[in-house]
């Protein structure tokens, strides 16, 4: 299993959202990626879409902490997939490489861990698949309003068009005028 840093190495090897799609493709095919575990070539890959639009990125990580065992020694407090710094937004990423649709467990762990980040700090799960019924209704319902979904087909059409960046701030400003997390890109 490759290391983090030897993902990173890898993933930025490619310098085009043309080649980004091409391996999003071939995971999404079911044959996998030479080289990368499962999931880490969507998680990799959705970052280095933004990186290469010029967002600020973070790789995935852990946080390291006292978890509060008998023995008081530091272990892994959470797992995170990735940040993206744009403009004036910090947005931690959640990514699904899932083959069926993303239920509520991702989504209330990505909540769970924007409460105990800065007010303002934003969720971004992106799935291959859909989010369910019960998740969305969930991210619909719950507050504060402040995880944003991309799923599907969207996803293509943002590294199609160079655009992660561009849909990054029209599904927020999406949020802010309407309360709904889950503008849809296609629907221009």
């Amino acid at each position: 299993m490759p290391s983090e840093n030897e993902y990173e190495r890898l993933i930025r090897e490619l310098n085009s959202h043309e080649a980004i799609r091409s391996l999003l493709e071939n995971v999404s095919s079911g044959q996998g990626v030479a080289g990368w575990d499962l999931g880490k070539a969507f998680e990799y890959g959705i970052l280095r879409a933004f990186e290469l639009e010029m967002a600020e990125v973070r790789y995935p990580f852990h946080v390291v902490g006292r978890a509060g065992g008998m023995d008081g020694r530091p272990g892994i407090i959470e797992q995170v997939d990735g940040v993206v710094y744009w403009k004036n937004l910090c947005v931690l990423v959640e990514s699904k490489d899932y083959d069926q649709n993303v239920d509520i467990e991702p989504i209330a762990k990505l909540r769970f861990r924007l409460e105990r980040r800065p007010p303002g700090t934003l969720g971004l799960i992106f799935t291959r698949r859909e989010i369910t019924e019960p998740a969305s209704y969930l991210i619909r319902n719950t507050y504060p309003k402040n995880i944003l979904i991309w799923q599907g087909d969207e996803i293509d059409l943002a590294l199609r068009e160079a655009r992660m960046c561009d849909g990054l701030m029209r599904k927020y400003r999406h949020a802010v005028e309407y309360g709904l997390p889950d503008y849809n890109l296609k629907a221009e």
